[in-house]
C-alpha cells in the first residue's frame, strides 16, 4: 500500500476498498489545502506511479486497483487545477469590472464634458450642453451630454452611450485605449488592479 501525502492528511492509495463516495470528497478537501505548484508535482509523482504500475502490469502483475486508485488521483487533481484556474479568470474579470465601473464614476460632471471636449465642440444652451456631431457633419448641434450621468447621445446618428462609447465612436479608440486614456488622466495604470 502507497500513502500519498496531501496537506496534512494521509490518505490510502492501494488494495484497501475504500468507496467512491468517501474517498473523492476526502482527496478534494485535502486538495485545497495545497498550493497549484504542489499539486502539478504531486500530478506528475502519481504519473510516474502509473506508468510503473502499468509496467507491472504489462508483464503479468496484480496492480488493478492501484492503477485505477491512481488514476481516479489523477483525474481528482485535474478537477482542482482546473477549479482553480477557472476561479482565476472569473476573479480577474470581476476586478476588470470594477476597474471599469471605478473609471465610469470618476468620470461624470466636468470630467465628462472635459474628455468628450477633446473630440466634440461643444456648446452651452441654458442648463444643456450640445454638440456638433464630427461622424456626419451637421451645421448644428444634433447632440447633448448628460455630465451629471456621463452620458451623451446623437440624435442625429441615433448613437449614445458612457464615456467609453463617446471615445470609442467619436477618437475611434478600442475599448482597452478608452479605459487607459481615462485611467491616466485620474493616475493610474488600467489592468493592474488600479495601481
Amino acid at each position: 500500500m502507497i500513502l500519498t501525502s496531501c496537506g496534512k492528511r494521509f490518505i490510502p492509495v492501494g488494495r484497501l476498498e475504500i468507496e467512491r463516495d468517501i474517498f473523492d470528497p476526502l482527496i478534494r478537501e485535502n486538495l485545497r489545502g495545497i498550493s497549484t505548484w504542489q499539486l502539478v508535482a504531486e500530478a506528475q509523482n502519481i504519473q510516474q506511479q502509473v506508468e510503473d504500475w502499468e509496467a507491472i502490469q504489462s508483464v503479468g502483475g496484480m496492480v488493478e486497483e492501484e492503477l485505477r486508485q491512481a488514476m481516479r488521483y489523477t483525474g481528482l487533481i485535474a478537477a482542482e487545477v482546473k477549479r482553480r484556474s477557472q476561479f482565476d479568470v472569473s476573479a480577474k474579470a470581476q476586478a476588470a469590472s470594477i476597474e471599469i465601473r471605478a473609471l465610469k464614476e470618476l468620470c461624470v460632471g466636468h470630467d465628462f464634458l472635459d474628455v468628450m471636449g477633446h473630440y466634440l465642440e461643444v456648446s452651452v444652451f441654458g442648463r444643456e450642453y450640445k454638440f456638433k456631431c464630427p461622424i456626419h457633419g451637421d451645421d448644428h448641434p444634433s447632440g447633448v451630454l448628460h455630465p451629471l450621468e456621463g452620458k451623451w447621445h446623437c440624435f442625429g446618428c441615433g448613437r449614445g452611450g458612457d464615456v467609453f462609447d463617446g471615445l470609442m465612436f467619436f477618437g475611434r479608440l478600442t475599448f482597452r485605449e478608452a479605459a487607459a486614456l481615462i485611467g491616466k488622466l485620474y493616475g493610474f495604470r488600467v489592468g493592474r488592479g488600479g495601481e
